[in-house]
Order: C-alpha cells, then structure tokens, then sequence
C-alpha cells in the first residue's frame, strides 16, 4: 500500500499522518475487517463506520469505530443490526448528538430509506421513525455516476435528495424521524432533473446534479421555498466546454459562505473534470480563474468529492474507474494547481501495489479538525474499509 506520492517519512502537506493508522509502525492509512462500507469522521478525530457485515444468522448492518489514532475502539465494540429490506449504502452523517443517520436503497431500488443508530454503540435507535427506520416511497438510480445525499439544517431536520433517474427528489425529515416535507403532502420534486448531492449554506441549501446536459445548481431557502437571491432565479447553469452532458458531483462550503464545485462528463470514463467556485448568491467568483470553471482531462480520475480551506484553497478526490488508485488534487485561491501539496498539487491518497482486479470506491472526502488533515474514505476490495489520512500543511 501507498499513501503519499512523496516519501513517507516527509512531514509536509500531501504526504501521510504518521500518527494515524492501524499497522505498526503507523503509515497514515487504516484498513478496516471488521465491515465493508462508509466512513465519516467525528469531532474528536475519531471515525465511525458503516457498512455490511455476513454473520451467522445472515446479513447485517455493522457499525465499528476508529479512534481518533486509528486502533480499534473495543468499548463502541461492533453494532449490529438486520439488513431487512436494505441493500445498497449510500451515504451517511452524524447528528450532533453523535447519532448515525444512514441513507439505503432497498432491494430493487424501489424505496429509499433513512436508518439510525445509537452514538454508545451502533445498535439501532428505535426510537427513530418506525423502529429505527423512515422509509421514503421513491424508486432510485444509482450507479457510479449517480449520487444521492443527505444534509443536516441548522435546526436538526433532515434533508435526502435523489433521482430515479428522470426526476429528483427532495425530502424532509424531523430529527426524530417523522416525514414533514417541509408542510407539503410530498416530497419537492424536480421534473427532468437528475440530482444528488446537497449542502447547507447560510441562506437554506443547495442540491446539485445535471439538467438539460448541463451542470447544474438550485437554491431553495430553509423552509424548501426556490430562493430567488440564489443564481438565476434559483438555479445556476454552469458554462463548460463541449457538447456532451456534463453533471456536478460534489459541494463544498468555503470562506464567506462561497461554494465550491467539482464534478465532469456524465458518463463513464469521463472526458473531462472541473472545478468551480461561486459566491453566496450564485453568481461564479471572480477571483478563481477570472469566474470560470478550471476545467482539466481524465488523467487524475473522475472527480467524486471536494472540501473548502478556511484559507480559500480547494482540494478534490479523483479516483480512475477502477479505484485502484485515489489521489487528491489541490488548488489555489486563484485556480491554479497548488505547488505546495503532494507534487505539484497532486497526492496518492491509494494505490493498490499488486494491482489487483477488486475494485475499490474510496470517494469520500473529509476534514480532521478543520485545515489540519484530509481523510479519504471508502469500500475496499468489497470486504473492507480503507480510511487514509495525509497531511493538508
């Protein structure tokens, strides 16, 4: 295994936290048995995950914990409660009271559901919806080039968007578990839209996906109302190159309420990545490339997830199809590829040295303790976690 494109023992921007992980000695990179699935971090540094597990008396959901060095928590131990109706994990974020909320497709994909789990040690929360589960009575499309997400409004409600791939789906959700839709009979719905990711800003939130073969971005207020200050009337466009569909993966908040955008062709392999970064109100800032988006070649991967620096830079995880091999790219407040991290902006965040066929889905990119450090995240080779962390200065 590889975690850095530079030396392992450097201490600089790019290169592993030698004081995270699981082997010995630690090499910034935690491979995770005890379940295959999804990983986001803590406040504390620790990191919990999500994912399948093949016990005895079947199929489960297990949830295990990481401390904040990598080690195995055994006091959380390992949750685990029955698969059901769930088949496909999705995404996943932690309430404030440090509760799991896990976002699944059922078999088939003909529903999508919303699942919770206690924050002391993974087992259900049955006091959430119907015995730890809210059901929402959509179909959905998934693939590698199709998203669904969930997003925390500052009052605690709950917001789960996706697609069944000719329309998309916004659906509210009290913090306990109850279906409010923001006071309507359904869920908001967006007619020839394909969207998937979402992200609170300081005036409501945004979801993000493709429309009319174009990237694109639409603003509601916090009461799900299309906030007209946002864009054009609420949406935003991109303008990119090329004639072929072009869709917005992943969203990210930066300084001064700013938003940062990655994502690329829409199909697979993709042709071409992009980055963006727009003000508050949706118009594209003027100063990151003179208000376009940067837009660069496949050679990197497919770009699947973004944060924002507090100091402006932006940094992306790109992944080839395969996901043998995740790097993170970094940019300046300008645009420009970052000098300063990995080589010359770019850092191996994995890189499986046997080249195997497995393949891998680490497409989750997060901050540990706000500037300090980049965790990537995500399945290995179906039967595993993998949770690396390098350095971000």
């Amino acid at each position: 295994m590889n975690s850095s494109s530079n030396s392992t023992t450097v201490n600089t921007a790019g290169n592993p936290d030698l004081s995270f992980g699981n082997s010995t000695p630690k090499n910034g990179t935690v491979i995770n048995h005890r379940t295959s699935g999804i990983s986001r971090v803590l406040d504390d540094g620790s990191t919990i995950t999500a994912g399948l597990y093949n016990g005895l008396d079947g199929l489960f959901i297990a949830i295990t914990k990481q401390t904040p060095t990598g080690e195995d928590d055994n006091r959380f131990g390992r949750g685990e409660t029955p698969m059901r109706l769930r088949r496909h994990l999705i995404d996943m974020l932690i309430q404030p009271n440090g509760r799991q909320l896990l976002l699944a497709a059922h078999t088939n994909y003909d529903a999508v559901s919303i699942s919770r789990f206690n924050e002391a040690n993974g087992n259900s929360d049955v006091r959430f919806g119907n015995n730890g589960e809210v059901v929402l009575n959509h179909s959905i499309r998934l693939g590698l080039n199709s998203k669904a997400g969930l997003a925390i409004q500052p009052d605690g409600k709950i917001i789960c968007v996706f697609n069944d791939g000719t329309n998309s789906f916004i659906y509210q959700v009290s913090s306990e578990g109850q279906v409010i839709n923001f006071g309507l009979n359904g869920p908001l719905e967006l007619r020839g839209a394909l969207m998937g990711s979402v992200l609170i800003t300081q005036s409501g939130f945004l979801i993000a996906g493709s429309s009319n073969n174009m990237a694109y971005l639409n603003g509601f207020k916090h009461n799900g109302e299309q906030d007209a200050d946002f864009g054009d009337a609420g949406r935003v466009h991109l303008q990119l190159s090329g004639t072929d569909e072009k869709q917005a993966s992943a969203l990210a908040l930066g300084p001064d309420g700013r938003i940062v955008v990655v994502g690329g062709s829409h199909r697979l392999p993709r042709q071409m990545n992009f980055v963006a970064r727009l003000l508050a109100n949706g118009k594209m800032d003027p100063q990151f490339n003179g208000a376009h988006p940067v837009e660069l070649d496949n050679s990197h991967g497919s770009y699947e997830s973004v944060v924002a620096q507090t100091d402006g830079k932006t940094v992306a995880l790109a992944r080839n199809d395969n996901g043998r091999l995740v790097k993170l790219i970094r940019c300046t407040v300008t645009g420009q590829m970052d000098p300063t991290f990995g080589d010359q902006g770019v850092a191996v965040a994995w890189n499986d040295p046997q080249s195997r066929p497995q393949p891998s889905h680490i497409n989750k990119l997060e901050w540990v303790h706000q500037g300090e450090k980049l965790q990537s995240s995500g399945v290995l080779e179906v039967d595993q976690s993998f949770i690396g962390r390098l350095l971000s200065h």
